[in-house]
C-alpha cells in the first residue's frame, strides 16, 4: 500500500503548520497590543497557555493537512496552507460533534404503531 508520502508532501504539512504557528504569535501580539480585545481564534493567552496553542495548532493543522494529501482532497498551494491553518480547528470539532451525536444520540426516532 503506497501511502503518497513524498519530500512535497512532507514539506506542505510542515508549511501548513508553521501557518498555524503564525497565526497564534500573531493572535497573541493582538491581544497583547489591545488590552481587553479577544482573542481572533478564540483560544486563552498566557505564559502556559500561548506555548501550548502554538503546539497543538502546528500540529493540529500539520495532522490535517497530511490526511489531506493522503486522500488527495485538495492541491497542494499556498491557499491550501493558509486555509486549512486557519480551519483546521473548525473541522476537528465539527467532528467530534458529530461523533458524539451518532455515538449519543439524545432523541430516539419514533415510529408510529402499527408498521
Amino acid at each position: 500500500m503506497d501511502f503518497g508520502v513524498n519530500v512535497a508532501s512532507l514539506l506542505f504539512c510542515a508549511k501548513t503548520g508553521a501557518c498555524a504557528g503564525l497565526f497564534v504569535v500573531l493572535d497573541f501580539l493582538i491581544v497583547q497590543a489591545r488590552p481587553g480585545q479577544e482573542s481572533f481564534l478564540r483560544i486563552s493567552h498566557g505564559i502556559k497557555a500561548t506555548p501550548i496553542h502554538f503546539a497543538v495548532w502546528m500540529l493540529g493543522a500539520g495532522l490535517v493537512a497530511w490526511i489531506g494529501t493522503l486522500i488527495n482532497f485538495y492541491q497542494e498551494t499556498t491557499q491550501s496552507v493558509v486555509l486549512i491553518a486557519l480551519t483546521w480547528h473548525t473541522f476537528f470539532t465539527q467532528l467530534s460533534t458529530w461523533k458524539n451525536a451518532v455515538s449519543n444520540p439524545t432523541e430516539e426516532v419514533q415510529r408510529p404503531e402499527g408498521r
